[in-house]
């Protein structure tokens, strides 16, 4: 059952003992015993992979500033 802090999205790690090296969409299934964690995991990776995109554009911009010689 999922924990009332939670908000109920996702079930509480049922303390299955998972690798570092088991692929992300897999161990959230296993850690949870539901398709929620691996949702979840899902969930975060778009996010990082967005806010990454967005920290390597702003990086390009200074860099392209760099080389023309505009500030």
């Amino acid at each position: 059952m999922a924990d009332k802090k939670s908000g109920g999205l996702v079930p509480l790690c049922n303390g299955t003992v998972i690798t570092w090296t088991m692929p992300p969409l897999i161990s959230g299934f296993l850690a949870t015993g539901s398709i929620a964690g691996s949702i979840l995991q899902l969930i975060n990776i778009v996010l990082d992979c967005i806010r990454r995109f967005d920290l390597h554009a702003i990086y390009v911009r200074i860099e392209q500033a760099s080389t023309y010689g505009r500030k």
